[in-house]
């Protein structure tokens, strides 16, 4: 058994539930739900960003080169897309449940602070 792929499910899916209500069901079916793998995609590109920004002018070039890629732009389309469609199903549901939207996580600052959590269970993946 893969325990860093087993973790990284086990992480996903329970951020998932806490944060949008639902689990992405990667530790049931065993493999990775599709926004893991654009999380995975996005953050190595994040890795490589942060690290030019040190450099004065040179992550200008560098995201300038990144947009000219198309599919990087399509890979963050398509990451920005699935979070703010599913922070939008969450809010639809009626529920009691006790998860991150009812304890202080501000209405305005929902996309980003869930995108931020979830993303961020991937920081576990070395």
């Amino acid at each position: 058994m893969n325990m860093v792929h087993w973790f990284n499910c086990v992480v996903f899916d329970l951020l998932g539930d806490l944060a949008f209500g639902e689990s992405f069901h990667a530790l049931e079916e065993r493999k990775y739900h599709p926004w893991m793998v654009t999380i995975m995609a996005t953050m190595q590109l994040t890795s490589w960003f942060m690290c030019m920004n040190t450099f004065p002018g040179l992550s200008q070039t560098f995201f300038a080169v990144m947009n000219l890629i198309p599919a990087v732009g399509k890979t963050m389309k398509t990451h920005i897309a699935f979070n703010e469609k599913k922070v939008s199903a969450r809010l639809e549901k009626v529920t009691d449940r006790k998860d991150f939207l009812r304890y202080g996580v501000p209405s305005e600052t929902y996309v980003p602070t869930l995108t931020a959590i979830v993303t961020s269970s991937h920081k576990t993946k070395r």
